[in-house]
């Protein structure tokens, strides 16, 4: 079917910079850097983010550089409104005492406990090895936020002209991460842990027991973390 869908959104930023030493021994330059964004959206509300930053010209030839900010990023318009369909991804039954060849299966403690508490029997089989899963949008999703850090050195050597290094760390934390999980992790999430909320992801039959649906449209996770170097090198 047919879908369709919008927000509106306001939104407000300042930026400082502010020179706060210069010409000094050991300080070529010492700046301020600030900044802050309000945004409202007609479907999540109003969030401000804000950024602080630094520039050290210890010498001519050599910089230091650092930040700290939050982030915040609405889901895309597609991420909620994009219609749903049916996908068949390679899964099969956890609650299954048999895999896809016929062979024989031995469940765990938690996912016989886990199984029964969906009204699944024992000895219950199972052998297809692609279950129904529905993919797509997800108008409850929520907002992501973050938290990032990252700091680094600059070299501009005034003996080679055109010349300059860049080394960079960077600390990113996503909370809310909106993302799918995927109809595996839907699936050993709920039956191999217990009193696991991704069971409601999970759909069955009450006559056959057999799975019919695995809800994997966008949906937001725990989070996510991300932290490396950047490296720079250009002569020109």
């Amino acid at each position: 079917d047919a879908t369709e869908g919008k927000y509106d959104v306001h939104s407000g930023y300042l930026e400082l910079l502010l020179p706060l030493l210069a010409d000094m021994p050991g300080v070529e330059l010492l700046e301020l850097s600030a900044a802050l964004r309000n945004v409202n959206y007609s479907s999540f509300g109003g969030n401000t983010s804000w950024k602080v930053g630094m520039r050290w010209q210890v010498i001519d030839d050599l910089a230091v550089r650092g930040t700290y900010s939050t982030a915040f990023a609405a889901p895309q318009i597609a991420s909620l409104y994009l219609g749903t369909a049916d996908s068949f991804p390679g899964v099969s039954d956890p609650c299954s005492t048999v895999d896809e060849s016929g062979g024989a299966r031995e469940l765990t403690d938690d996912q016989i406990a886990n199984c029964a508490a969906q009204g699944v029997p024992a000895g219950f089989k199972d052998e297809r090895a692609q279950l129904r899963s529905l993919i797509g949008g997800n108008t409850e999703l929520e907002p992501e936020t973050a938290k990032i850090m990252t700091a680094g050195l600059v070299f501009e050597p005034a003996f080679l002209e055109g010349f300059s290094l860049t080394l960079d760390y960077y600390n990113i934390k996503i909370e809310n991460a909106i993302t799918t999980l995927g109809a595996n992790v839907i699936l050993s999430s709920c039956y191999s842990q217990p009193d696991s909320e991704y069971c409601d992801k999970v759909q069955r039959d009450p006559t056959t027991n057999m799975i019919t649906n695995i809800i994997d449209t966008v949906t937001n996770a725990g989070g996510t973390t991300a932290a490396g170097m950047d490296f720079s090198m250009v002569y020109g």
